[in-house]
């Protein structure tokens, strides 16, 4: 089934009310993720109804986090170091997380499971409204990111169990939440102790987001790995990133019910 044919089926279903309050990089991340199913409309129906459901538990609007960030963000953005720093060959951001720099037992004595979603949520959210902005510069959609995962200062804190019960829990939520997010996984910095982490990681991605995953070393495994990839860094790896900082100057998700005219061009028409 084309594209349009499920959106089309989705929007049919769901109401043009419903159908229209989702904007159009979830929409296509449940087409493009979903669409190999079988039967493929009742089961990709059921998925999207199920996030539906979890984004009204929250308590609050996902797309509207940007404007209305969680409680302690500037505390998270220091311990939790998310940001571009580059782009790929397909003209996707790349995105930077220092895992290995957050100061894990600290970092769970702040944050509990609901607070490090709801920052975990923020971060995706300025990733769609970033991606949007290269849409319209690019004149074509561009919905996925390629993050760069830097284990760089891992230590034994990461694998307590009470940190590793967040990183399972937001990954989990992330990769139902936001499918097709992302083209794939790199780690770099990758120390021994890693293993252990990805242990609890790789059984929760799919065959094709594994096929796409790369642990790699050190700068030498890793810059000889960028240039064969294509992947471009357009700042110092080790400088400083945000993402409230980039938000501070763009624009977030919208829906066609609350177009914004300087951020609604053709790419980011619904399907």
């Amino acid at each position: 089934m084309a594209e349009k044919e499920l959106a089309a089926f989705l929007r049919a279903e769901l109401g043009s009310v419903t159908y229209d309050s989702i904007y159009p990089e979830r929409i296509l991340g449940y087409v493009r993720a979903y669409k190999h199913l079988q039967p493929l409309n009742d089961k990709v129906l059921k998925l999207v109804l199920k996030d539906i459901a979890w984004r009204a538990s929250l308590g609050y609007h996902t797309d509207g986090v940007l404007s209305n960030p969680p409680d302690g963000r500037a505390e998270f953005e220091q311990m939790y170091q998310v940001g571009p720093i580059g782009h790929d060959s397909q003209g996707h951001a790349v995105v930077l997380e220092r895992v290995g720099r957050i100061p894990a037992q600290r970092y769970v004595a702040r944050f509990d499971e609901q607070s490090n979603l709801a920052h975990s949520i923020y971060n995706r959210e300025a990733a769609v409204a970033f991606s949007r902005e290269l849409s319209h510069a690019a004149g074509r959609r561009i919905v996925a990111i390629t993050p760069l995962v830097d284990m760089k200062g891992m230590g034994m804190s990461h694998l307590r169990p009470e940190f590793l019960r967040l990183v399972k829990s937001t990954i989990s939520t992330l990769i139902d939440a936001y499918p097709n997010a992302v083209t794939g996984f790199f780690v770099i910095n990758a120390p021994m102790a890693f293993r252990a982490l990805w242990k609890l990681i790789r059984p929760m991605l799919d065959k094709e987001t594994l096929a796409k995953t790369f642990v790699l070393g050190g700068q030498a495994e890793y810059e000889k790995f960028f240039r064969e990839r294509g992947i471009v860094l357009d700042q110092p790896i080790d400088g400083p990133i945000s993402w409230s900082a980039q938000m501070r100057t763009r624009c977030g998700p919208q829906t066609p019910s609350r177009p914004e005219p300087a951020c609604w061009p053709c790419v980011c028409e619904p399907l």
